[in-house]
């Protein structure tokens, strides 16, 4: 869940509560910007949620992480020579945990690539698909800008999927191809406009936000 669904969902029962998070996310954001905050940034939230409640019912919000994710909306189709050349086609595993998500009408992805130059942006985007038999058919497309040499690691996206046909209510397959090390790969999530509904999942062992454009 995001940080501004998660406060709304507070405001709604927890006003103080609401506050107390969205100030303390923004403090450690501005004071101490990174791909996400370390383990002692996040402590401080904790710390501060308990204070707030210290002469209350003593009942607590633990936050585990806080990860800030690019977020995009679905790409402009420019034609296949053009999607190439712009988008590229460099390849990316897709990670089967429990980020990889169609929820709250967004695709969160955590994909898996080589990364070489950690100041080099690589380049990500969601398109649709080309079967108009299907408008729930999506492509993720990655373009590494030549940085395809060094180690794997992980880079989290969100797309926002309303461009997408309303499902009015009603639960469809949204299907996610993308070019893998192996070929071409693809899987379905379940998806319902602007409801959760999670592909199954698996924890990660560890997470890595990159440097994405």
């Amino acid at each position: 869940m995001r940080k501004e669904e998660l406060i709304k969902q507070l405001q709604e029962h927890e006003p103080l509560l609401a506050n107390a998070v969205s100030h303390m996310v923004e403090y450690i954001q501005d004071r101490y910007p990174a791909a996400y905050p370390s383990k002692a940034q996040t402590e401080a939230v904790n710390d501060y949620l308990r204070s707030v409640y210290a002469n209350g019912d003593g009942n607590t919000v633990n936050i585990n992480w806080i990860d800030s994710i690019l977020t995009k909306p679905i790409a402009p189709d420019l034609g296949v020579t053009s999607n190439d050349s712009i988008y590229g086609s460099d390849p990316v595993e897709i990670v089967n945990d429990w980020v990889t998500i169609a929820e709250d009408g967004y695709l969160t992805l955590r994909f898996r690539t080589i990364w070489g130059d950690r100041n080099k942006a690589h380049f990500v985007n969601l398109l649709t698909g080309k079967d108009p038999e299907n408008p729930y058919e999506v492509e993720f497309r990655h373009n590494a800008y030549g940085d395809v040499y060094g180690a794997y690691a992980d880079g989290l996206v969100a797309f926002k999927l309303d461009s997408l046909p309303d499902t009015n209510g009603k639960t469809v397959k949204l299907k996610l191809k993308w070019k893998s090390f192996d070929g071409d790969k693809s899987v379905e999530f379940n998806y319902c406009s602007r409801k959760s509904t999670p592909a199954k999942a698996s924890i990660a062992a560890e997470r890595s936000a990159l440097n994405l454009k």
